[in-house]
């Protein structure tokens, strides 16, 4: 399992630069966007009705577009994509939507088009000890898992799978939670039981808590449309 610094780190091996649209499905504040966008790809992010507003508030740049939409009901014409990315998002959809959503990046995805899937794995002594605190996901995100293993059925080939890890800190994760918790006291709540959770395994690692840093393990799995 390979380290890697970021998640472009896997997206620079896959995305087709300067060559048609990408559509990323659930893009939170819009950083992957703005990240496309400075590497000349054309790239429009989608999510919910309040993400898309913190995505619309976070931009510096008027050529960011956001839409509002789902992953099961994709707000585009059919054809239209070179690439669909779905970052730490897929398991978001409801269970009984996932293949609808697997058939929708097959009508948008032009022939040999990509869906570009990176999940988190839910391990023990991993930044999953953390982020499960805000709420366990780890049986959606096999379920998940289990949905893109049958893309066939939705007219996707599999090309590859790869499990990779990052490193995230504290810090990291307090910025996590300030992007999707918004009540003060429910932050503060989370953020004390997470700082406990870091303490101890801090001192049975041996290092430091300020210099502590959790594995956080995900998994590429790249989907083609069939021609």
């Amino acid at each position: 399992m390979r380290k890697i610094n970021s998640d472009y780190e896997i997206l620079k091996e896959h995305l087709p630069y300067k060559d048609g649209l990408v559509i990323d499905v659930g893009c939170s504040t819009g950083e992957l966007v703005r990240w496309m966008i400075s590497q000349g790809i054309n790239a429009i992010g989608i999510d919910v009705e309040k993400m898309v507003n913190k995505a619309i508030e976070s931009s510096k740049k008027k050529n960011e577009e956001y839409k509002i939409g789902v992953g099961e009901h994709l707000p585009f014409d059919n054809n239209l994509a070179s690439a669909i990315t779905y970052i730490a998002s897929f398991h978001h959809i409801p269970s009984t939507n996932m293949m609808l959503a697997l058939k929708e990046c097959n009508r948008v995805l032009k022939p040999n088009g990509k869906m570009i899937v990176i999940e988190p794995i839910s391990q023990n002594q991993s930044y999953y000890e953390i982020t499960s605190l805000i709420e366990d996901e780890a049986e959606i995100q096999n379920y998940a898992y289990q949905i893109l293993k049958r893309s066939d059925e939705a007219g996707l080939s599999f090309v590859k799978e790869e499990t990779f890890y990052l490193e995230r800190s504290f810090q990291d994760y307090i910025n996590l939670l300030n992007i999707f918790i918004d009540s003060d006291e429910e932050r503060k709540e989370v953020i004390e039981k997470a700082r406990v959770k870091t303490k101890e395994l801090s001192r049975m690692s041996g290092v430091h808590f300020d210099k502590y840093l959790y594995k956080s393990i995900a998994r590429l799995m790249i989907l083609e449309k069939n021609k």
